[in-house]
Formats: structure tokens, C-alpha cells, sequence
């Protein structure tokens, strides 16, 4: 899974020396439709808004779609799944119509055969669990097998690219890359083997925050009206945090689409299932694998969705994503102080055998108030920039001490 790093945040996609022509192209028209957007404010000094005090400017009934939720769990991984995965699921959806699978990737290296997630992982396999299955990573099966990356990735300049497998892709980079392309093509190939029902596929790494407006619709219930609308989308970024003074404007009720103003983040996909297997292989270039390096599934991600089609969605009143907190730059609270400064406010918060006591009961108020609103964010030029106040460039939170003890989530 990837680890988000301060330097990943800094940079709106306004194009780097590693980009394509396509997707520098694409990052000239988000610039271009970010300061054309009603109530930007000319991009500056936009008002902070709370969470909850925004209104939606349009009800209409989403379409129904019948969905796959994915996420993967790593032995390291800071936050228990059994407080994440059900915050998720109550997040990603309001619609009773929306038939919703839920699978998660057990992603354990060989040498780190045990996990503090091990005791939930195991009631998510007993009857009338949440999920559907949790499928572990097979590193013995694929790790060596050409077969398994094959059907995902292509290597025309490759001397036998019909003998490229993850190791050999992965082998320059840490183990760390190793384990987080084995664990998101694992995901990928849950998404393309779902029932063939299924027409849509969000995977969300378990560190990330959903927040749905009362009331309002969640990520599973816009996207398929948004896929319908952009047939030639295969890819869809869900709004990011300062996004969320952003309405839904369309008279039909369906959530508008975009251009990123960033690369993908691997942290949180919504694919098009039939769509995404019709782009695969990917076809991947030596190039993808150096300069601005943000991971091999993430740089090949962001390369192929841009030279074809990629949009973001633009919605974010009614719901957003965000990453934990980078400290980026010095002087916000880091990830873990975050959690112990909230901590303080919950004591009585129960712990989760296996993790940090401090962290567990931070992060269970965190998501008190973050579900009901209690944050601000503002939508302006500067949070984009990563200069702002509340965000670092819309992706991650930026806590403060004084908004947590006012009673806000960062």
C-alpha cells in the first residue's frame, strides 16, 4: 500500500518533466476550469465553510448500480480495519438500491506472517460478516509469474516481454514497491473476476476518510450517473477535501466531471468495470519507472488513464476524501499527533487490542466529528498551491491544536 509522503502534495499537476504531452494538456484545461468554476472566488479568499452547513442544489434520484467495495489491510497499517472498514461503508453510500459486494485484500508479505488485524480478519470470514470475502496475496502463485502481471501490464520494449513479472519489474525499487504493486493488481483482479453484475469498483486504501453530507448521496451513488453521462471515462478521482464547497449543478442531479488537478492517487480508484478490462493491458515504458517517481502502479496509472480519458469528480458538498495528515509543511501536526491531541477528548473511547491506545481513541473521536461535519476547508487557489490553511493541495488535512480544541475534527 502506498505511504503518503510530503513531497507527493506539494505539486498541482501543472506540468512536470515526466508527464506526457496528453497529460499536460490535461493539466492546463484543470487550471483553466478550476479558476472557471462558480463560487471560486476569483481562487482567493473564499470563505472557510463547515462541513455541515452546506446544501445540496439538486435531489434527483441516482441510478442504481450494483458496486464493489475494495480495500486491502498491511501488517503495519496504524489504523484498526474494524473502525475504518464500517466508517467507509457508511460513507460510500445512502442508497438502499445500491447493491454493494465488499472485499478485502490481505496483503501479508511472507516474511511478516502475522498481523494485529489478524482477529477482525477472521470474523470478516465467519456467516453474515460485512464482507464478502478477504482474499489474501499470493506470493508464492504471482510474485514469479508472468501471467498475473500480464494481464494487466504490457512491456513492448521489454527484450522478452512475454517473461516480465512483478519481481523483475520491482526488483530496482524497495520491497515496499514489491509488496504495493502485488497488492493493488491483486485488487485490480478483484474488480475485473467481480460478478459479472457489477458495474462498478471503488477500492479505497484503509487510512482514507470519507465524508457524506447528511442526507446526501455517497461516492457509489453518484459515480455510476457520472460513468453514464462521460462514456468514454474509465477512471473517475473522487472530490477532494477543499472541493466540498463545491455543489452538484447539473439540472439532472448528476454529479459533474472534470479534469484532475492532480495524478491519480492510488489511494482511493473508481473504475468502470467493463470499461477498465477493455484498457487493459496497460502498455508500460521504461520512462513510467523513473523521474517523478509516485510508485510503478501509480505512474503507470496516471500516464495510461491520461493519454486516454480520466475525469474527477465534482461534487463535494455532498461527499470528499482526504488523506491523514503529512505534516507537510513542519508545523501542522503530524499523523500521530493529531491523534493524540484528539485523544484527550475521549478517554473513555475503548481501545483495539493489537494498536496504539492513544492513536485507536484519536482516531475514534476523529470520526465523531468528522461524520458530522465539524471540519472547515475552503475552496481558493492557495489550498490547491499547498500554501493553504486547512489542506495540503485539497489532499490531506493540515491539523491545527486550536481548531481541534474548538471542537473541529482537524
Amino acid at each position: 500500500r502506498a505511504t503518503a509522503s510530503a513531497s507527493r502534495y506539494r505539486t498541482p499537476l501543472l506540468g512536470t518533466p515526466s508527464m506526457s504531452p496528453a497529460a499536460m494538456t490535461a493539466a492546463a484545461r484543470a487550471a483553466a476550469l478550476f479558476a472557471a468554476l462558480p463560487g471560486a472566488t476569483a481562487l482567493m479568499g473564499a470563505s472557510a465553510m463547515h462541513g455541515s452547513a452546506l446544501e445540496l442544489s439538486t435531489l434527483a434520484e441516482p441510478k442504481a448500480a450494483k458496486a464493489v467495495f475494495i480495500s486491502m489491510t498491511f501488517p503495519t497499517d496504524l489504523a484498526p480495519l474494524e473502525l475504518m472498514l464500517p466508517h467507509q461503508l457508511r460513507m460510500v453510500t445512502r442508497e438502499a438500491n445500491t447493491s454493494l459486494d465488499v472485499v478485502v485484500v490481505d496483503n501479508r508479505p511472507l516474511a511478516v506472517p502475522v498481523s494485529p488485524q489478524d482477529p477482525y480478519l477472521r470474523s470478516l470470514e465467519q456467516p453474515g460478516s460485512i464482507v464478502q470475502k478477504v482474499v489474501p496475496v499470493d506470493y508464492v502463485r504471482d510474485l514469479d509469474d508472468p501471467k498475473f502481471l500480464g494481464r494487466f501490464y504490457a512491456f513492448p520494449e521489454a527484450q522478452e516481454p512475454e517473461k516480465m513479472t512483478v519481481r523483475k519489474v520491482t526488483g530496482q525499487f524497495s520491497d515496499h514497491e514489491e509488496t504495493n504493486l502485488m497488492g493493488m493488481l491483486t485488487a485490480m483482479g478483484q474488480c475485473l473476476d467481480a460478478d459479472p453484475s457489477v458495474e462498478i469498483c471503488l477500492y479505497m486504501d484503509p487510512d482514507i476518510f470519507v465524508y457524506r453530507s447528511p442526507h446526501s448521496r455517497g461516492l457509489l451513488d453518484l459515480a455510476p450517473g457520472v460513468f453514464e453521462e462521460n462514456p468514454d471515462l474509465f477512471v473517475l478521482m473522487p472530490p477532494l477535501l477543499c472541493e466540498h464547497t463545491h455543489v452538484a449543478e447539473d439540472a439532472k442531479g448528476v454529479c459533474q466531471q472534470g479534469p484532475p488537478l492532480f495524478e491519480l492517487s492510488q489511494r482511493h480508484i473508481i473504475f468502470h468495470r467493463a470499461r477498465l478490462a477493455a484498457a487493459l493491458p496497460f502498455r508500460v515504458t521504461f520512462d513510467m519507472l523513473v523521474g517523478r517517481f509516485a510508485g510503478i502502479f501509480e505512474n503507470v496509472l496516471t500516464r495510461e488513464t491520461f493519454e486516454r480519458n480520466v475525469g474527477s469528480m465534482m461534487c463535494g458538498s455532498e461527499t470528499v476524501v482526504t488523506h491523514p495528515s503529512v505534516n507537510d509543511p513542519p508545523g501542522y501536526l503530524t499523523d500521530k499527533e493529531h491523534f493524540a491531541e484528539l485523544a484527550k477528548f475521549g478517554p473513555e473511547k475503548p481501545i483495539v487490542p493489537g494498536f496504539d491506545a492513544t492513536y485507536t481513541r484519536g482516531l475514534e473521536v476523529f470520526l465523531d466529528r468528522w461524520e458530522a461535519g465539524e471540519f472547515k476547508t475552503e475552496r481558493s487557489l492557495r489550498e490547491v498551491q499547498g500554501s493553504g490553511t486547512y489542506t495540503a493541495s485539497c489532499l490531506a488535512m493540515r491539523p491545527e491544536k486550536a481548531r481541534i480544541d474548538a471542537g473541529l475534527a482537524f
